[in-house]
């Protein structure tokens, strides 16, 4: 199930607890560290795992391979390959050069009508997609063979209601965040293991657009001309910051930190070698109270990605589940495995809205909590 499907399936039932939360992994880790972790059918039928083998792909000789893996978007595995070319890593994702081949049969107005008629009728499934590009194909003597009409589908569905090429890397477990510079030009993501990596996506100003319209959405906000930035979070926890060409000469920007579902703990960042055991027990300590002040006052600063979040998030963990702890965040962040608490977070002012002039910052709601046991981050 891709992001934009998981978040609206998660808004439509309110039994599921929604996870607000992102991890911040320290940039300081050892480069070591090892990654945790169809319906109407027309006369068609394609066997989606019929694609092109990964090693029929040219490469440049200079290159060589990191890692090979699959990432799966809903029902759709796409092959992932990792490699260092001229000194610079790359996160490749071949059938992308295959949508882009079997576009290349297509008029823009072909690529137009084909997304207005998907949009608007309800075929969202693949095998629905798969029919009508096979009907659109012989109505307009387009000759596409069966693995085209298979890629194209993938192209389209990603298209269609969701966001885009984007799906794919932010369904990949092992990346911490998804970049968009600008309009065509290279997208770059930042692997668990291989830290910054290019990619081979690229966004036109028409698909750019519609992405960050359609994070907007998500994230229950509003994005244009007059308000040209966007710094929000998606109901699953990502953090997203976007940009309108407005205010960035290359375009729009996308930056999206994914939540992590699975946080580090201090064994973790022991193993890693980002604390040792002095450090830790020194933190404990400080936590349980054993310097006169239960929990001692302690101030974790850094630079951005540096670690902060996470090792708040750490520390909290050495609180009793007795403890009532109160978080204060701009961006809810923090992972706290405990059910005595409270989240809080800043709102800013919006002149002109009703109700939501008055902003609520840090220090507002810090008053506000002044008789709680908190922890603000």
């Amino acid at each position: 199930m891709g992001l934009f499907d998981r978040i609206q399936s998660r808004d439509s039932n309110p039994s599921v607890a929604k996870k607000n939360n992102v991890s911040e992994t320290p940039n300081i880790l050892d480069t070591s560290e090892k990654a945790k972790k169809p319906e109407i059918k027309v006369g068609f039928s394609v066997n989606e795992r019929a694609k092109q083998p990964v090693e029929e792909f040219e490469r440049d000789s200079t290159s060589s391979i990191l890692d090979k893996y699959f990432v799966k978007v809903d029902d759709i595995d796409f092959d992932v390959i990792i490699e260092k070319e001229n000194g610079v890593t790359l996160y490749k994702i071949p059938e992308i050069t295959l949508m882009n081949t079997a576009l290349a049969k297509f008029s823009d107005l072909d690529i137009k009508t084909i997304k207005a008629e998907l949009s608007e009728s309800t075929l969202q499934k693949l095998g629905q997609i798969q029919g009508y590009l096979k009907n659109y194909s012989e109505k307009n003597n387009l000759h596409l063979r069966d693995i085209e009409i298979l890629h194209l589908s993938h192209y389209f569905y990603l298209i269609i209601g969701k966001l885009g090429l984007l799906e794919i890397p932010l369904n990949d477990s092992k990346l911490e965040e998804v970049m968009v510079n600008g309009v065509e030009s290279p997208s770059f993501v930042f692997h668990r293991k291989y830290q910054m990596c290019e990619t081979n996506i690229r966004l036109d100003r028409h698909e750019a657009t519609r992405v960050v319209e359609s994070i907007a959405y998500l994230a229950g906000r509003t994005i244009d001309s007059r308000t040209p930035m966007l710094d929000a979070f998606l109901p699953d926890g990502s953090r997203v910051n976007a940009t309108m060409g407005d205010v960035t000469l290359g375009g729009n920007t996308i930056t999206i930190r994914k939540f992590s579902e699975d946080p580090l703990t201090i064994v973790d960042l022991i193993n890693f070698g980002t604390f040792d055991l002095e450090l830790a027990a020194f933190l404990w300590q400080a936590v349980e109270g054993y310097f006169g002040a239960k929990p001692a006052n302690t101030l974790i600063v850094g630079g951005t990605g540096s670690g902060k979040t996470t090792t708040l998030n750490v520390v909290s963990m050495f609180s009793m589940y007795t403890d009532r702890l109160v978080t204060i965040e701009d961006t809810p962040e923090l992972q706290v495995p405990l059910t005595h608490l409270i989240k809080m977070i800043t709102r800013p002012g919006r002149p002109g809205i009703q109700g939501y002039e008055i902003t609520m910052d840090v220090p507002e709601l810090c008053t506000q909590t002044a008789q709680m046991k908190h922890l603000s981050g």
